[in-house]
């Protein structure tokens, strides 16, 4: 499956960290169920250049998210479908 690489930034330590979403493969569907819910968002991080992906994910409060960003496809590693 291809997964979409976002990078991510919250106001808690995390900045600037790439990780893909496992449960929807769409993070921002899932920060904005977490928010109707109250629920944490549930993320796995990567490297940046994709080598390494955490198989734990990271819950993280949506509150804190400060930014979200979809990596544009080119820039990803090839095994996740990119041309990097």
């Amino acid at each position: 499956m291809k997964y979409r690489v976002y990078e991510i930034g919250t106001n808690v330590g995390f900045s600037g960290m790439f990780c893909i979403d496992k449960k929807n493969n769409d993070l921002m569907e899932s920060v904005y169920l977490a928010f109707e819910k109250n629920l944490f968002v549930d993320i796995h991080v990567m490297s940046k250049d994709g080598s390494k992906i955490n198989e734990n994910p990271i819950q993280i409060n949506p509150r804190f998210i400060e930014y979200v960003w979809e990596v544009e496809r080119d820039h990803y590693p090839v095994h996740l479908g990119g041309k990097r």
